[in-house]
C-alpha cells in the first residue's frame, strides 16, 4: 500500500468536496427537489411504522432499507446519507483509477468531475437513488478488478433493488461470467432478487412483484412524450462540456488499444459494465421518451446513475496518451485540478435560486402556519407544502395529514372532516392527480381560503366548512 503522505492531495481535495457540497445545501431557500426527492424521503421514513414501505417498489426497496435510520432525523438525514454516497463514490473511484495506474494529477480529478455536473451535484442534494446506484457501479467495478466474482456478482444483483435500470447492468453482466465460467457467481447474482422474491411472497402473497408492481408499466404516457434527440441535446445536464471533452479526447485511445489488443477481459468488462450501462441508459430512455412510454418524463438526472462509472474508463483511457505519461510531477493534471476548484468556487450552483411553485407554496405557508399546523386535518396535492408543516402523508398521526386523489374528492363514502384544509396546485393537481380546480372549487361547503400564483405557478387552499 502506497504511504498515507501519497494520498495527502486526494484528501485535500476530497474536503472541499464535502465543504463545497454542504455550503451549497445550506445556501438553498428550497429543497432541490420536492417531489421524487421528499417523497423518498418520506417513504424512508414511514418505513419504520408501516414495514410495508420496504416492499415498496417506486420508493426502491434497497435505497428504502439503507436511508431509513437517517430519515428518522429529518429531511438533511437524507442529504447527509448521500455525502457518504458520495465519499463512498470518490475513494473507490480513486482506488480503481490508483488500480489501473492512471496519472495522480488526473485521478484527483474525478470527484470534480462529478460535482461540475449538474444532475449529479442535485441527486446528491435532493437525497435522491441515483447517487447509490451510481455508488454500487464503483464499487462493483472495483471488485470486478480484484477478480472477486461472487462478490461482485452479489453488487450488481443488488442494482435490480436500487434502480430499474439496474436490468441493464445484470444483462451486461451476465454474458462476462458466462464466458469466464462462473457458475457460482452467477447463482449470487440472482440472489438478491430471490430473497426480495420470497419477502414478496410471504408479506405481499405475490413472489413475483418486482414485475407485477412495477410502476413503470410500458402503457404509461402519464407526462406525454419529447423528442427523441432530447436526451442527446441536453448532455449539458447530466455530463457537461467537461465530461463530453474527457470523452470525446478519450476515444482515440480506446480504438488504439482495442485495436492493438491492448484490452484484457478484466478492462474489457470494466469498459462493458461503465460504457454499457451509460450509453444503455440514454438510448433506452431516448426510446421511452420519444414514444412516451414506461412512465418517462424526460428526466437528464437518470443518466448520473452511470456517470462516475462512464467518467472513470474515460480518464483511464485519456490518461494513456503518451505525452501525458511523460509530464513530470503529475504538472498538467494538477493544473486541471486547481482550475476546476476555481470553476466550482464560481459556479451557478453558489446561486440562490427557488421555482415559482416552491415560492408560492412558501407564501401560502407563511399566511396560514399558525392555523394548519396546529389542529387542522390536511389534504395536500403539493408534498413539500406536507414537509413545511412537519408532516408525513404517509404516517398515521393527527392531525391526519393525506395526499390529494379524485377518488376523495368524488367517492361518495369518503366523508370530509370538518375544519380539513385543503391544498391544490395547478401542476400536480390536473397533470399527476387528475384533479382540477372546479372539482374541489364546487364542492359543497369548501372555502377557498388563500390563493397564490407567482410567475404561472398557481396554488390555492381551501378550507372545509361543512355541508
Amino acid at each position: 500500500m502506497p504511504q498515507i503522505k501519497t494520498f495527502f492531495p486526494h484528501l485535500l481535495v476530497l474536503l472541499f468536496s464535502l465543504g463545497w457540497l454542504v455550503y451549497n445545501q445550506n445556501l438553498l431557500l428550497a429543497p432541490v427537489d420536492t417531489g421524487d426527492g421528499l417523497l423518498h424521503f418520506f417513504i424512508s421514513q414511514a418505513s419504520w411504522e408501516n414495514p410495508h414501505y420496504f416492499l415498496d417498489h417506486w420508493g426502491k426497496p434497497l435505497f428504502t432499507l439503507l436511508t431509513s435510520p437517517f430519515a428518522q432525523m429529518d429531511y438533511d438525514g437524507m442529504f447527509l446519507f448521500n455525502l457518504f454516497v458520495f465519499i463512498g463514490t470518490t475513494v473507490f473511484g480513486w482506488l480503481i483509477l490508483n488500480k489501473l495506474n492512471v496519472n495522480k494529477g488526473f485521478a484527483i480529478c474525478f470527484p470534480l468531475f462529478l460535482l461540475l455536473t449538474n444532475d449529479y451535484t442535485r441527486t446528491i442534494s435532493a437525497g435522491l437513488t441515483e447517487p447509490l446506484f451510481s455508488f454500487f457501479l464503483v464499487f462493483g467495478s472495483w471488485l470486478w478488478l480484484r477478480s472477486s466474482y461472487l462478490s461482485t456478482a452479489f453488487v450488481v444483483g443488488c442494482l435490480l433493488f436500487q434502480r430499474s435500470e439496474g436490468q441493464l447492468t445484470v444483462l451486461l453482466f451476465l454474458p462476462l461470467l458466462i464466458y469466464a465460467r462462473q457458475w457460482k457467481a452467477i447463482f449470487v447474482l440472482s440472489l438478491p432478487f430471490l430473497v426480495y422474491a420470497v419477502l414478496g411472497w410471504i408479506f405481499l402473497n405475490d413472489i413475483f412483484w418486482y414485475f407485477t408492481k412495477s410502476p413503470y408499466d410500458p402503457a404509461n404516457s402519464l407526462y406525454g412524450s419529447g423528442d427523441y434527440l432530447h436526451y442527446l441535446m441536453s448532455y449539458k445536464n447530466y455530463m457537461g462540456n467537461h465530461g463530453l471533452f474527457l470523452f470525446l479526447a478519450s476515444i482515440p485511445m480506446i480504438f488504439i488499444h482495442f485495436r492493438s489488443k491492448k484490452v484484457d477481459f478484466k478492462l474489457f468488462g470494466l469498459v462493458l459494465i461503465s460504457f454499457g450501462t451509460f450509453f444503455g441508459i440514454l438510448i433506452s430512455h431516448s426510446y421511452f421518451w420519444g414514444n412516451g412510454t414506461h412512465g418517462s418524463m424526460g428526466l437528464t438526472r437518470i443518466a448520473t446513475q452511470a456517470l462516475p462509472s462512464f467518467l472513470i474508463v474515460s480518464l483511464y483511457f485519456f490518461s494513456q496518451y503518451s505525452f501525458l505519461k511523460k509530464m513530470p510531477f503529475n504538472f498538467l493534471g494538477y493544473i486541471l485540478c486547481f482550475g476546476m476548484i476555481i470553476q466550482l468556487c464560481f459556479s451557478p450552483f453558489l446561486k440562490k435560486s427557488i421555482q415559482p411553485m416552491e415560492e408560492s407554496i412558501q407564501e401560502i405557508y407563511k399566511a396560514t402556519f399558525p392555523i394548519v399546523t396546529t389542529h387542522s386535518p390536511l389534504i395536500t396535492s403539493n408534498i413539500y407544502f406536507a414537509e413545511l408543516l412537519g408532516r408525513n402523508p404517509l404516517k398515521k398521526g393527527k392531525p391526519s395529514t393525506l395526499v390529494l386523489s379524485r377518488e376523495i374528492l368524488v367517492n361518495p363514502k369518503y366523508h370530509f372532516e370538518k375544519g380539513t384544509y385543503i391544498l391544490w396546485d395547478n401542476y400536480a393537481g390536473p397533470i399527476e392527480l387528475d384533479v382540477q380546480y372546479s372539482l374541489i372549487s364546487k364542492y359543497p361547503g369548501m372555502r377557498l381560503q388563500e390563493r397564490v400564483e407567482i410567475n404561472g405557478a398557481e396554488v390555492c387552499l381551501f378550507h372545509y366548512e361543512g355541508d
